[in-house]
C-alpha cells in the first residue's frame, strides 16, 4: 500500500455466518462483515504492528504514533492536533516516510 522508510500493509476481511432470521419470519439466513486490517513496519523489517483499527484520533492510535514515530516530533504535533482525517492513516505514513528525516 504504501512502502519507503515505513511500510503500510492492509488486508481485507471479510466472514459470512449462516444465522436465524427472526424479521422474516423465521429460518435462517446468512449475514455477513467485512473490514479492513492495516499493519505497519520500518523498511527492511520483517517485524509488523497490527494497528487494529486506523482512526487517528484514537488515543490507542497516538499513544502506539507517539513511539513509532518518535524520530519526528513535527508528526507527532500533527497527530495529536488531529491535522490528518480520522481514518488517513496512509497519509500519515506518506508524511512520514516524504517529510521526516
Amino acid at each position: 500500500m504504501s512502502e519507503g522508510k515505513v511500510n503500510l500493509y492492509q488486508d481485507f476481511v471479510s466472514s459470512t455466518m449462516y444465522v436465524p432470521n427472526m424479521a422474516a419470519g423465521g429460518g435462517y439466513g446468512f449475514a455477513g462483515s467485512s473490514s479492513t486490517l492495516y499493519y505497519i513496519s520500518r523498511g527492511g523489517s520483517d517485524t509488523v504492528i497490527n494497528l487494529r483499527a486506523c482512526n487517528t484520533y484514537s488515543n490507542r492510535f497516538k499513544k502506539m504514533a507517539n513511539d513509532y514515530f518518535k524520530d519526528c516530533n513535527d508528526l507527532i504535533d500533527k497527530i495529536n492536533s488531529k491535522y490528518f482525517d480520522r481514518y488517513g492513516i496512509q497519509s500519515v505514513v506518506n508524511y512520514y516516510n516524504e517529510d521526516c528525516n
